[in-house]
């Protein structure tokens, strides 16, 4: 397919108190930009996670582009090129935040209508960042959950583990959904909590 206007495509990183953060861009002709929020899990900017490469941000991405929308793709706080510092001290706040400043490198870059589209975990950050901010023109939302997370989990973990571990587990995920930062109930979920 050719491209009857002058396309770019280049990485670029966000450095704050956070860490150091990886995005990549393709621009297009038109003035519009969508901003990809990532989902659960270490997800880098191009829908990739360890071994799972499936390149479907990527492919969204190439999509938008050959329809002549910019895109800015962003890796998520815990992306295997995106680290932050301290990992103990994030907070859903802090993956909000970081989109925040991802939406900002957008507008610097001159774009008017900003759009933020986020998968799955990252609808969640696209709806917040829509109710806080009244630049953006569009939220999308794509495989957003439809029930409070600790419910989701409460159900997927259910299937995973015998009743007993669960009496441990769903107290854990509920003290999370009240903001606090319970020890893990079992070594397997260390790194869910």
């Amino acid at each position: 397919v050719l491209c009857p206007w002058n396309a770019q495509s280049q990485d670029v990183q966000i450095e704050n108190e956070l860490g150091t953060f990886h995005a990549h861009w393709k621009r297009a002709a038109g003035g519009a930009v969508v901003v990809i929020i990532p989902g659960s899990g270490s997800v880098d900017r191009f829908g990739n996670s360890g071994s799972v490469k499936g390149n479907n941000l990527l492919y969204l991405s190439d999509s938008l582009q050959l329809r002549g929308i910019s895109v800015l793709s962003t890796d998520k706080l815990s992306a295997s090129e995106s680290k932050p510092i301290n990992i103990d001290s994030l907070t859903y706040d802090s993956f909000v935040a970081l989109a925040n400043e991802w939406v900002d490198v957008a507008k610097d870059s001159g774009y008017s209508k900003i759009y933020v589209l986020g998968h799955s975990q990252g609808s969640l950050t696209a709806l917040i960042l829509g109710n806080h901010r009244d630049d953006l023109a569009g939220v999308i939302s794509l495989c957003g959950a439809g029930q409070p997370i600790q419910e989701i989990l409460k159900v997927q973990l259910a299937a995973q583990f015998p009743s007993e571990q669960m009496d441990g587990i769903r107290p854990a995920l509920d003290s999370v959904a009240m903001g606090e930062s319970p020890k893990s109930p079992s070594p397997f979920l260390n790194g869910l909590f």
